[in-house]
């Protein structure tokens, strides 16, 4: 079994909504979500059986490949403080 010896960023940009009584509200433009990547995979709660696909490009690593990326829409529970959290894991040795 591989150890996870350090965390997995992520850093989505996308189209932001307010939620206001359980429906979507107002677009927050340019809108930023960045945390440890399993930190946040173990908020979701929801996930849709819908899937969306993207063409995406290319690969652009001196071969030319056609890439995509898609998933389902799903919901994550909100976590603040990311950040100071991402510094505590740089302070105990976790990151190199």
């Amino acid at each position: 079994m591989v150890k996870q010896t350090r965390p997995v960023n992520l850093c989505l940009v996308s189209m932001g909504y307010e939620i206001k009584g359980g429906k979507l509200g107002n677009a927050i433009k340019d809108t930023t979500i960045s945390g440890v990547a399993f930190e946040v995979l173990k908020t979701i709660d929801m996930i849709s059986s819908d899937m969306t696909w993207s063409a995406g490009g290319m690969c652009g690593k001196k071969q030319w490949i056609p890439v995509g990326m898609g998933g389902p829409p799903l919901n994550a529970k909100s976590i603040l403080g990311v950040a100071s959290t991402f510094a505590r894991l740089r302070n105990s040795r976790l990151l190199y």
